[in-house]
């Protein structure tokens, strides 16, 4: 898609020499920002016929953006002739011409001040963006890249037609939206080669517990074979990223130590157990309540950097597959961990024979 193209005009010298170098300015941020903006100052010499030059200028622009200054509102509503006068009424002949695109094409932007004291008449009608806002020029831009000025959510799938009962596909996973359904969770279940965001809902996760949520956690086991591959099939698109998966996996696993050690000590320390499995899974699960998310493994990225199936947990098919896989891994795994006992893991991570 080729950048859309925009024509500057503005009024030379006159009461504010300076609109000329904020004129240019205008320019370059806008190229800076994909637009093909052009301005009369980037030409090396002075076109033979500057009205001609003007005109088509003006007419073979997708845009025309009209430095809008008292100056110019004076210029071009009198009749004056030179720069501005002349770009005025080819101006106000495109917006006659131009009735579908009226107050699309031609867009008038100001510098600061009350609006009616700069903007021509002929432009009234039109929206106007005061480049002295931020805000106002990242409209601009959006508005003349044709992108909306807020992203929309993901369109969730209708109930009707949902796929053995996934309800949102997110492009990775959402950390916030799992992290806010912590803290009054009564029930949490992750399985993953790690917990690669684990520093990030540790207090979240901490809270849950406090008040009597469950957390189980399966985990690939440090020292098997299928640690190795996994770390080898990581490495593979992109050797400057190294991954230590038997590393990472023991981070996770001291961290979860380091919440055990946190909670009160009227809880019950078994409301958080965790697995070490041997082989791969074929899928990630986060699951808080009925809430669960599901995402692949991919060769040379984590399972939290792919796409994510968003489910029910209590009330889809897809959900009921992915509990019993959890629970068939579960049953395959060491463990539960104990977490208290400093060597368990030591004792418990030998290749399996």
């Amino acid at each position: 898609m080729s950048a859309p193209t925009l024509f500057i005009s503005y009024c030379r010298g006159g009461e504010d020499a300076a609109v000329m170098r904020t004129a240019r300015d205008i320019a370059d941020r806008l190229r800076g920002s994909g637009i093909d903006a052009m301005i009369d100052q980037y030409l090396t010499t002075p076109p033979a016929d500057l009205a001609r030059w003007m005109f088509r200028s003006i007419e073979s622009s997708d845009f025309v953006l009209v430095v809008c200054t008292k100056d110019y509102k004076t210029r071009s509503e009198g009749g004056h002739s030179g720069g501005a006068g002349w770009e005025a009424a080819i101006i106000t002949q495109a917006l006659y011409d131009d009735v579908e695109d009226r107050g699309r094409r031609i867009i008038p932007v100001t510098l600061g001040g009350e609006r009616r004291e700069v903007v021509p008449y002929f432009l009234r009608s039109t929206t106007a963006y005061d480049l002295t806002s931020e805000r106002d020029f990242e409209a601009l831009v959006n508005f003349l890249l044709g992108r909306p000025e807020v992203k929309p959510p993901l369109l969730a799938l209708p109930k009707a037609h949902t796929y053995l009962g996934v309800e949102r596909i997110h492009r990775a996973f959402p950390f916030e939206e799992f992290r806010s359904r912590l803290p009054n969770a009564k029930s949490v279940r992750i399985l993953n080669t790690f917990i690669p965001n684990i520093a990030d809902i540790r207090r979240p996760l901490l809270a849950a517990l406090e008040s009597g949520c469950s957390l189980e956690v399966i985990m690939l086991n440090p020292t098997s074979k299928a640690t190795l591959t996994r770390a080898d099939t990581l490495a593979a698109t992109d050797p400057s990223r190294p991954f230590n998966i038997a590393g990472n996996i023991l981070d996770s696993y001291d961290e979860l130590k380091g919440i055990l050690r946190q909670l009160p000590s009227q809880i019950d320390r078994n409301v958080l157990k965790v697995w070490l499995c041997w082989e791969i899974p074929s899928i990630s699960i986060y699951q808080v309540d009925e809430y669960m998310l599901s995402g692949l493994f991919w060769y040379g990225r984590l399972a939290v950097e792919g796409p994510q199936l968003e489910m029910s947990a209590y009330n889809s098919e897809m959900a009921q597959a992915l509990t019993e896989q959890f629970g068939r891994i579960q049953q395959n795994s060491v463990g539960p961990a104990r977490l208290d006992e400093p060597e368990w893991i030591n004792r418990n991570r030998p290749f399996r024979p």
